[in-house]
């Protein structure tokens, strides 16, 4: 059955490939509550700071030119006759903007490929989507109790939910990581003062719970355990609605245990290794035993090795040399057992990316900790029970796929791998899926985290411009999140007194492609291989359910995709199928396809797109 039909397939044109230095102004958007930007704009002519972003679309019939003389383009004061120019020239770029347009291939009308489910190839347990509440629970934990409910509802069930005209569709996460905070309030040691960059925004500053060097006892005025409310009632609206995979980590230590006394990229004394492992721990306990948080898991780092953090930084940050980071994963081991912690698990170690993750864990079962001044018999390894990493490089131009095998290679049979954090400036979503085939595909994680479920109207100074559906997209708010809050970092005051603060503003599309994932793809669901990467599988063994989630790419026009199910007793006649187009012309649109009696599934889909199949009634 087409569901979406694509009309003349003969009219298809060469596909572009575009690549765009851009510059950056900030902008307040003038469409709020719109969730996909449909106007023609113009490249903003302030220079900032530069990035480059690769899109792809299928041009119109007449591409370059412009058949309506009396056609104007305009941005601001700046008005442009389009009569019988480029689409470049009609453009009217800065200097700053750079295009090479070329053609890199013909599409392909049709495409067919068939793909095996094997229910014998069993990848694994999925144990959940989830993301990170460092630091958008910053903010939105201070709004109001009615707009947290709604922001938590969103994310955390699988509720259809009202927002901005829209009927959304719960995202669901079974995971959060809660931020340890390292930084103080003042006075919080009398003899010396937090060094804080004036580019640190409030919203990035979480506060941690052990004030100053006087005492380690966690009970003494040397603690504070009323600090970080924000965060915590973000995480109390999780648990409250069924998050039961909860890990803690930090980004920082303790900003008095570095030497530029500052969390903002400080660096680790080496004689406060053990008293930052019990920090960590203590928190654990304090979380388990009266904040009624079952911790599962500790993850001590946040991108150690990577040479970027460094003082003044304009968030938490610390770089911890490997030797370090093995003494202190050894001593939080130590101390987490005193406590009676023993089933907590010690995650490591968070890196950037996949090739720096393969280096820090190959150094982890090459050489053992020192602790208490000597050395352990054993390599650090052994004393951590997961592997976190985040898949930064899944973006343009960095795809590498082959680090992540050898990252899977390289740990051991048995432990889990998460892919603990990732995020990206594509609105569209497209990058966002890609990233999630590429990550589960061939490093098989259990786990894979979005970064800031939720961005802020002015978090920076940029604009973006892509091109999309034949569309030039000027898109003024952080596109990092998958909505929008109204937050301003810069301003403390102003934006607690708005009666409207950290409200949803925006929907970005990468919403509903994030969504595709989590509502189809549940935890406890086993991953069954699919023989290629642009498909996962999953059966829910309660259920008795099969999850397909594919992917097609911008290159094909149209995609036959066939699944041959090898094994399974399957009762239903029907399956259902969810779609939603990258360029946002078909959003969450939902159809019933007839099931072939023969064992194999058969679903013609658009190019560009990602879609959801739901069989029920299917048994092993």
């Amino acid at each position: 059955m087409e569901i979406n039909p694509w009309g003349d397939v003969a009219e298809a044109k060469p596909v572009i490939k575009e690549e765009w230095t851009i510059s950056y102004k900030q902008e307040r958007p003038a469409d709020i509550g719109d969730p996909w930007r449909t106007e023609q704009d113009i490249p903003p002519t302030s220079p900032a700071i530069s990035f480059q972003e690769e899109y792809y679309y299928n041009p119109p019939e007449n591409f370059g030119e412009v058949e309506n003389s009396s056609e104007t383009v305009s941005d601001g004061n700046l008005t442009t006759n389009a009569s019988n120019t480029s689409l470049l020239n009609r453009l009217s770029l800065s200097p700053s903007i750079t295009s090479t347009i070329a053609t890199q291939f013909q599409p392909k009308l049709v495409t067919s490929s068939i793909s095996i489910v094997n229910k014998y190839d069993v990848k694994g347990v999925w144990e959940g989507f989830g993301c990170n509440l460092g630091w958008f629970a910053n903010y939105v934990g201070l709004s109001s109790v009615e707009n947290q409910n709604l922001i938590c509802d969103l994310f955390f069930t699988d509720k259809y939910v009202q927002l901005l005209n829209h009927n959304l569709p719960g995202l669901n996460l079974g995971i959060v990581r809660y931020n340890i905070g390292g930084c103080g309030e003042v006075g919080d040691v009398a003899t010396i003062k937090e060094k804080l960059p004036a580019n640190f925004p409030w919203i990035k500053r979480t506060v941690g719970f052990w004030k100053n060097w006087d005492s380690p006892d966690p009970n003494s005025s040397s603690f504070d355990w009323t600090r970080d409310q924000a965060q915590r009632n973000i995480l109390r609206s999780a648990i409250q609605r069924g998050v039961m995979n909860i890990e803690f980590n930090s980004y920082a230590p303790p900003w008095w245990m570095t030497h530029e006394k500052s969390s903002a990229g400080g660096r680790l004394q080496s004689w406060n290794l053990r008293d930052f492992a019990l920090y960590l721990a203590n928190v654990v306990y304090k979380a388990r035993s009266e904040w009624g948080v079952y911790v599962k898991s500790i993850a001590p780092f946040n991108e150690p090795s990577s040479g970027w953090w460094r003082y003044p930084k304009d968030q938490e940050g610390c770089g911890i040399p490997r030797d370090q980071q093995r003494s202190v994963i050894a001593y939080l081991r130590e101390e987490l057992d005193k406590l009676g912690l023993d089933d907590v698990v010690i995650s490591g170690s968070d890196e950037n990316n996949v090739k720096i993750a393969v280096d820090t864990l190959k150094d982890y079962i090459k050489y053992p900790a020192k602790v208490h001044g000597k050395w352990l018999k054993e390599p650090a390894i052994g004393r951590m029970g997961k592997v976190n990493v985040h898949s930064y490089n899944g973006t343009n131009p960095n795809r590498d796929c082959k680090a992540r095998d050898l990252l899977k290679s390289t740990v051991a049979k048995g432990t889990p791998i998460w892919v603990s954090e990732y995020g990206d400036s594509d609105a569209s979503g497209y990058e966002l899926a890609r990233t999630i085939f590429e990550d589960i595909g061939h490093l098989n994680p259990s786990a894979w985290l979005y970064w800031q479920p939720t961005g802020r109207n002015f978090e920076r100074e940029l604009c973006v411009i892509y091109f999309f559906n034949n569309q030039f997209f000027k898109d003024p708010t952080s596109t990092w999140g998958l909505l929008n809050t109204e937050c301003d970092s810069a301003n403390h005051l102003s934006s607690l007194s708005s009666a409207t603060f950290a409200n949803p503003i925006k929907i970005h599309h990468k919403f509903y492609v994030y969504a595709h994932f989590t509502r189809f793809i549940k935890p406890n669901n086993l991953i069954l291989g699919a023989n290629e990467h642009n498909t996962i599988v999953a059966y829910d063994t309660t259920m008795n359910t099969l999850s397909l989630v594919l992917m097609t790419q911008p290159d094909q026009l149209r995609v036959v995709r066939k699944y041959e199910l090898k094994g399974f007793t399957v009762k239903s006649n029907t399956y259902k199928v969810t779609c939603t187009k990258f360029d946002g012309s078909l959003v969450w649109e939902k159809t019933e396809c007839e099931y072939v009696k023969s064992g194999r599934i058969e679903l013609e889909c658009d190019g560009a797109s990602i879609y959801s199949l739901l069989l029920n009634d299917v048994y092993l």
